[in-house]
């Protein structure tokens, strides 16, 4: 074109997406296929959706997948008071803390219910069935608590849609009473026991 120029845009095929694409989701999806493909998806603990992993139940050849899509090695106690290592996806709007105590808490629910769904949006970060009764489970690291507006208007929410069968779970046990003002509120130390009282009394 001599000294003009134009614009111009290049489209990749979808093989091509394939091998350059970086977004999380699409190379966990790759992962999925290949080891499905492979005969291994009994052995494989990776999942589209998961965001956190126990780094001990993990191969060497998942290990090194997350690490490359993304996945930060984290050190925390879990909710029945050990030290675990993780691997956690990178996310910007959402600390490992937050990821890794909704995890902890999905797992341990699937002995009393397998009927768990978990978001990302203004609705709760868990919400549970417990024998037909549905329950929510705010997940807070204490950020929101600073913003009266959101943590009331939070709360409203949660109490319009589940009225007495939600509470407050604080990563962080100093906040405990700070959130009880607001509503019912447990940490790690008592969740387990939080969880077992729910499904007790509604077999009732």
């Amino acid at each position: 074109m001599e000294d003009d120029h134009s614009e111009i845009r290049i489209i990749a095929s979808e093989k091509e997406h394939q091998i350059i694409t970086t977004n999380a989701d699409e190379l966990l999806k790759q992962k999925k296929e290949e080891v499905t493909q492979s005969g291994k998806s009994a052995k494989s603990r990776i999942k589209l959706d998961q965001r956190a992993y126990i780094k001990k139940n993990l191969d060497k050849a998942d290990l090194k997948f997350l690490i490359s899509s993304r996945f930060k090695e984290v050190k925390q106690t879990n909710i029945s008071g050990k030290k675990e290592t993780y691997l956690v996806i990178h996310d910007k709007s959402e600390s490992p803390n937050h990821i890794i105590c909704i995890k902890e808490i999905t797992d341990y629910l699937r002995q009393f219910t397998q009927d768990i769904q978990t978001y990302r949006t203004v609705k709760p970060d868990i919400v549970f069935d417990a024998n037909g009764e549905k329950f929510a489970i705010e997940v807070e690291t204490g950020e929101i608590i600073k913003h009266k507006k959101k943590i009331n208007e939070k709360v409203s929410l949660l109490k319009r849609k589940f009225g007495k069968n939600w509470f407050f779970f604080v990563t962080n046990r100093n906040l405990e009473k700070k959130y009880s003002k607001l509503g019912v509120t447990a940490h790690k130390r008592n969740i387990k026991f939080k969880i077992n009282q729910i499904f007790k009394k509604s077999k009732k």
